[in-house]
């Protein structure tokens, strides 16, 4: 093969492209190595920052709150489920929870209000004041009452909306005049997203100052004026306790939320603030710096990741900028995009939470040296949600940052084959997931419609979601749905089981397999090119250093001794690896014909034999087929066509055609090219030739006879083998069967029993 020229190697295109990764191969190793220090500090600083508040702390104060006004409390939240039980929850909890128990303490002579008070008489002060706030809902809006029961029920009052929103005075007559009850309105503050409705800021206002008579004194004239009844549809209470050895806010909220049907639903949330969530610096501490520092360090590291992200996505030619949007079909880059995005929102998140703070005029250095807080409810709602969703946020995005380094850790093997595995599944998984997607759905309004009025675990669609989702992942209780229905309730776990665990989560299996099994293959195809080549390049240095150095005449020279055993000794091994090449052939031979002999009768070989040899000159006959090389049809006795003649005949023909004539088996006698060559084909042959052609004719029959045997004890053999495999079967689907029957009464013995 001619060697190519410079030329055609410019237009193979592999070629020109293997070369330019082995020129780049030194750089992109390089740029590999810079990318995977750059994303230790990345993922570094992350969790630097994830982990940089105190959560330690602040999760053992957040108990302490919750002991305090609720799971340690005489009366908790979850208990309260009516309107009574909500005045005795601020009796016996919210009351002693902030006053104390000792109250007698605010009824000394010359006892002074403080401006802060101390919770339980430590180092807890609640900070500020407790607001408490109702919303209300005007009559006949969102709810009708029948013809024939409106003479005994004359109002109804529906569900909490926006357009429902009672803002009328209510109550008895004040002091100063009107009634006592009003509304007030709070404009800077944010809406809570309770469990049954969204609730605007703001409502019928009242608070508890650190004057414990005045407040015990609103609380009694609240209960007996019917500041709650039923028009009521939210009841909050909204405080803050600020810890001056740590530096840190609870900001508290307990909300009762009732629903039409009577259903009280209650929430209480505590969420602990540390003074950097109100100014970049916080207090200004070493740690506090460091945060702020690193925040801004991770913000250049997401402009860096953006640009990139970008460069891939657009693309500047020749004829200007081009977008390529067969990026966004790489799931590496929509995890990318939502990694980086994530972090920005949380950055705005950050801001914001400064810029609410900034509004508020609190002095957080000193506490006591803000008097007029208990005059003015300080609110940090808005704040406390903020930093509620940065956590959300970080924990969600902490998963997605360090599922992204297995982008960076490709030296291990079985992580390129992981990622090779996604890259190649992913539009499979995506088919994979909106079948699952619809059929889940399926299975979730199903169980809603049928068991949502029954059973509160399906009352809603996302609670039937969330408990089908357990039950798919082995964590629910079928039992419940079961017990309540079980003609429906066993026909919906059935079809459950069928559809989600047999076919759909094997079918998942299959699709991860099938992925695995093909990434492997690329892989190994991809690892196998790249030794290929380092080989070559180590065979192309070995050859060059040998060529230009002259390395063999130099070690011939220098070393004539050991030169030559080395040369001898390579001598022996290539005669050794000739000989062992010569057995091998040799074996290989010798086993074709045991092979062949194996089949007895029904031998392919069977009905030839060897070639007698010649020694006469014959004349090749170009129109004849001997079937194989050395060997000639088996008739028996027959071996000539000489034999069919009398021999006085064939001396006849001898001296006729010449000394240099003989006839040979299967040639053509007389047609030599000469009319004077007498032919015997009309010569009557004698009973000795007939003879021989009826033995040669018996034989071939026999022949015939014994491969038709021979070739049917084999087919028998085989038939036999097959029934043997069949038979096998057979026991194989019996068991299985009788095992699917114990496992249906099995079933049918624990639904009757459960």
């Amino acid at each position: 093969m001619a060697e190519a020229s410079g030329l055609s190697i410019l237009v193979d295109e592999k070629r020109v492209n293997d070369v330019l990764r082995q020129k780049t191969g030194a750089r992109a190793v390089c740029l590999s190595v810079v990318n995977l220090v750059v994303f230790i500090c990345f993922i570094g600083l992350f969790n630097f920052l994830a982990l940089s508040e105190p959560f330690e702390i602040t999760r053992s104060y957040e108990g302490y709150i919750r002991r305090r006004f609720d799971l340690g409390a005489p009366i908790s939240v979850g208990r309260v489920k009516s309107i009574s039980d909500f005045w005795e929850y601020t009796s016996r909890t919210l009351m002693p929870g902030i006053y104390g128990n000792n109250t007698a303490r605010f009824f000394n002579p010359g006892a002074v209000i403080p401006v802060f008070l101390p919770i339980d008489e430590s180092q807890n002060l609640l900070f500020g004041q407790v607001r408490m706030r109702t919303v209300r809902v005007k009559s006949k809006l969102g709810c009708s009452v029948t013809d024939s029961m409106r003479s005994s029920f004359a109002t109804c009052y529906g569900p909490f909306e926006v357009e429902a929103e009672n803002k009328t005075d209510y109550g008895p007559v004040a002091l100063e005049g009107g009634l006592k009850f009003r509304r007030g309105s709070v404009s800077k503050e944010e809406p809570y997203g309770g469990e049954l409705a969204l609730y605007p800021p703001g409502g019928f206002i009242q608070a508890l100052t650190p004057d414990y008579n005045t407040s015990n004194n609103n609380l009694r004239g609240l209960q007996d004026g019917g500041w709650i009844g039923v028009p009521t549809r939210a009841i909050f209470y909204e405080f803050t306790i600020y810890n001056h050895n740590l530096g840190l806010f609870a900001v508290c909220s307990v909300v009762f939320e009732v629903a039409p049907t009577g259903r009280w639903v209650n929430t209480f949330n505590v969420d602990v603030l540390m003074q950097r969530h109100f100014a970049p610096l916080g207090s200004g501490s070493t740690a506090e710096w460091l945060s702020l520092a690193g925040e801004a360090i991770l913000v250049l590291f997401v402009l860096r990741y953006l640009l990139e992200e970008a460069s891939e996505f657009i693309s500047c030619g020749g004829g200007g900028l081009s977008l390529k949007f067969d990026y966004f079909l790489d799931a590496w880059n929509l995890l990318d995009w939502t990694n980086m995005i994530l972090m920005i929102v949380c950055l705005g998140l950050r801001i914001s939470t400064w810029s609410k703070a900034s509004s508020l005029e609190v002095n957080f250095s000193d506490p006591f040296a803000v008097q007029g807080g208990v005059s003015k409810y300080i609110d940090f709602t808005g704040i406390a949600r903020d930093v509620r969703m940065i956590r959300s946020l970080t924990a969600f995005n902490a998963v997605l940052t360090w599922f992204k380094a297995v982008k960076y850790i490709t030296i291990i093997p079985f992580i390129t084959i992981f990622m090779e595995t996604v890259t190649l599944t992913q539009q499979r998984l995506v088919s994979f997931m909106v079948f699952l997607f619809t059929t889940f759905l399926g299975f979730v309004l199903a169980y809603h419609v049928a068991f949502g009025e029954q059973l509160s675990t399906f009352r809603t669609t996302w609670k039937a979601w969330v408990f089908l989702m357990r039950s798919f992942l082995g964590n629910a209780d079928m039992s419940l749905v079961y017990t309540r229905s079980p003609v429906l309730g066993s026909l919906l776990i059935i079809l459950f089981v069928l559809g989600m665990i047999f076919i759909i989560l094997n079918l998942f299996y299959a699709i991860m397999v099938s992925g695995l099994s093909d990434a492997k293959l690329s892989q190994d195809a991809k690892q196998q090119e790249k030794y290929s080549q380092m080989y070559g390049r180590l065979e192309d240095s070995w050859h060059t250093a040998k060529t230009n150095f002259h390395l063999e005449v130099r070690f011939r020279t220098s070393f004539p001794g050991l030169y030559w055993r080395i040369m001898n000794k390579r001598s022996a091994q290539q005669k050794l690896e000739k000989l062992r090449d010569a057995e091998v052939l040799k074996k290989e031979r010798a086993k074709r014909p045991v092979e062949v002999q194996a089949l007895g009768p029904a031998s392919p070989s069977i009905g030839r034999r060897q070639r007698r040899a010649r020694a006469t000159f014959a004349i090749e006959d170009k129109g004849e087929s001997s079937g194989s090389e050395g060997s000639e049809p088996d008739l028996g006795p027959l071996h000539d066509k000489e034999q069919l003649m009398r021999q006085e005949e064939v001396d006849k023909l001898n001296e006729t055609a010449g000394p240099n004539f003989m006839s040979t088996s299967g040639s053509k006698s007389g047609k030599l090219g000469s009319s004077n060559v007498p032919s015997t084909q009309d010569a009557e042959p004698n009973l000795e030739a007939i003879d021989l052609v009826i033995d040669a004719t018996q034989y071939v029959v026999r022949g015939l006879v014994d491969r038709t045997n021979g070739a049917r004890h084999i087919l028998l053999s085989e038939m036999r083998s097959s029934q043997e495999v069949l038979q096998g079967v057979g026991a194989v689907l019996e068991v299985l069967g009788r095992r699917a029957d114990s496992l249906n009464a099995q079933q049918k013995y624990y639904l009757e029993r459960n």
